[in-house]
C-alpha cells in the first residue's frame, strides 16, 4: 500500500498524509512505513516532509494574523501574555532580567472617518496606524490589532525608562500620523496606555489595567505625563481576575 500511495502521486504531502492516517493510533506500524518511505524514495520524502512543513506553518500564520492589518490578532496576544504569566518567554529573551510592558492603542475619531469617508477609507486607517507601530518598535516586540481600532503591543525584557521611551516615540507619530484618501490628508490619532505586566495577576486583570490608563489619557485630551498609573485592581470585576 506504501507503494501505491506514491506511485501515482509523487509522494507529495497528501500522499504523507494518507500514510500516516492510515497507520494512525499505531506507532510501531508508523515508524516503519516511515522508515520504508525513507528508503525507497527518499527524495520524495523529503520534499513531502517540507511540503507539510511549509503548509503547517501557513496555516499557524493565518490563525495567529489579523486578516486586515497583516498584525497578530487578538488570540495571539493573548496567548504570548498566558505564556508570560506562565514564565514562559521568547528564547531571544530567556537571559533578561528586565521587565515587560503592554501598551494599548485605542484610535481616536475613527468613526468619522468611516461615516465621512467610508468604511474603505477605515480600513487604511488602521493599515496606516498597523505599520507606524510596527515601526515604532523592535522586530522581536509583539504588536496586534485587539479589534476594531484597538491595538496592542507587547515589549519584552525592557526597562521601565526605555519602555516609556517607546511610548513617547508612538505618541509623536500617532500625533503627525496621516494618509492620503481621494486626494484628501486625513489625520489619523490615537490614545496610548502604558503598564507593567504583573505576572502575579491575571492576563485579563493586566488587560484591564492598561485599557483603564488608556482611557484617562483620551480623557485627558493626549495629556501623557503621568503614564503609570496606580490602578486599583479591586475594582476590576472577578470574571477578569
Amino acid at each position: 500500500s506504501l507503494n501505491c500511495c506514491f506511485k501515482d502521486d509523487a509522494a507529495n504531502s497528501i500522499g504523507l498524509l494518507s500514510l500516516l492516517e492510515n497507520q494512525r493510533g499505531d506507532p510501531d506500524s508508523t515508524l516503519i512505513a516511515l522508515a520504508r518511505l525513507l528508503r525507497n524514495h527518499p527524495d520524495e520524502a523529503a520534499r513531502a516532509v517540507l511540503d507539510l512543513y511549509d503548509k503547517c506553518k501557513e496555516a499557524e500564520h493565518r490563525a495567529n494574523t489579523d486578516g486586515m492589518t497583516g498584525l497578530f490578532n487578538k488570540t495571539y496576544m493573548m496567548d504570548q501574555l498566558g505564556k508570560l504569566r506562565s514564565g514562559e518567554r521568547p528564547a531571544y529573551e530567556r537571559r533578561k532580567q528586565k521587565g515587560d510592558y503592554i501598551l494599548f492603542i485605542d484610535l481616536d475619531g475613527f468613526k468619522p472617518i468611516n461615516d465621512n469617508f467610508g468604511h474603505p477609507a477605515g480600513d487604511c486607517a488602521l493599515k496606516t496606524v498597523a505599520n507606524a507601530l510596527k515601526n515604532c518598535v523592535r522586530e522581536t516586540d509583539a504588536v496586534g490589532r485587539m479589534g476594531g481600532d484597538e491595538f496592542a503591543i507587547i515589549l519584552y525584557g525592557i526597562s521601565q525608562q526605555e519602555a516609556v521611551r517607546k511610548k513617547d516615540h508612538i505618541v509623536k507619530t500617532l500625533e503627525t500620523l496621516s494618509f492620503s484618501w481621494q486626494k484628501t490628508q486625513v489625520a489619523v490619532r490615537g490614545s496610548v496606555g502604558i503598564w507593567p505586566f504583573n505576572c502575579e495577576k491575571s492576563v485579563e486583570t493586566n488587560m484591564h489595567c492598561v485599557d483603564k490608563i488608556m482611557y484617562r489619557v483620551k480623557q485627558a485630551k493626549g495629556d501623557t505625563r503621568h503614564h503609570l498609573y496606580v490602578v486599583d485592581t479591586a475594582s476590576v470585576p472577578r470574571s477578569a481576575r
